[in-house]
């Protein structure tokens, strides 16, 4: 069984180039040790060469991760001419080729109803009929681009 303490890493540099460094454990109380030196000829990078590999990854990891995530959608059936869901309000995902959509139907310059929610098939565009007009606005480049 392990004495228990506070763990701490450190990194301490060989000065030979094939061996840059190895890393040192403390274990309060306890004292030093030396920590797999192996490891360290192995991958035989130095703490600076090695941060910069670290931050790329980090940054390859972050960029996969946006674009893996999936877009969210606002979802209302129905919202009033106040902006106001008049059944619940929910979200709803978009997956593959799906946008969020934003649908406005206006009885002259007066908004009086309106639709959101996922769509597949999604095309802007506005219809008039003589005093009504709808809109319809699409969107896909940041989650809840549909809010009123």
């Amino acid at each position: 069984m392990l004495p228990q303490g506070k763990l701490s890493l450190t990194w301490a540099p060989t000065g030979c180039p094939s061996q840059p460094g190895v890393i040192k454990t403390r274990l309060a109380g306890v004292g030093h040790q030396q920590l797999c030196p192996a490891f360290c000829s192995f991958w035989s990078w130095g703490p600076t060469t090695m941060g910069k590999h670290l931050l790329l990854l980090l940054l390859g990891l972050s960029l996969l991760w946006g674009f893996l995530q999936a877009l969210t959608c606002v979802q209302c059936p129905r919202f009033n001419a106040k902006g106001i869901c008049k059944s619940e309000k929910s979200s709803c995902q978009a997956h593959g080729s799906q946008e969020c959509f934003l649908r406005k139907v206006y009885e002259g310059d007066r908004l009086l109803y309106g639709y959101q929610g996922c769509s597949d098939l999604c095309i802007p565009m506005s219809f008039f009929n003589r005093n009504v007009k709808v809109d319809l606005m699409c969107c896909s480049n940041t989650s809840f681009c549909n809010s009123l």
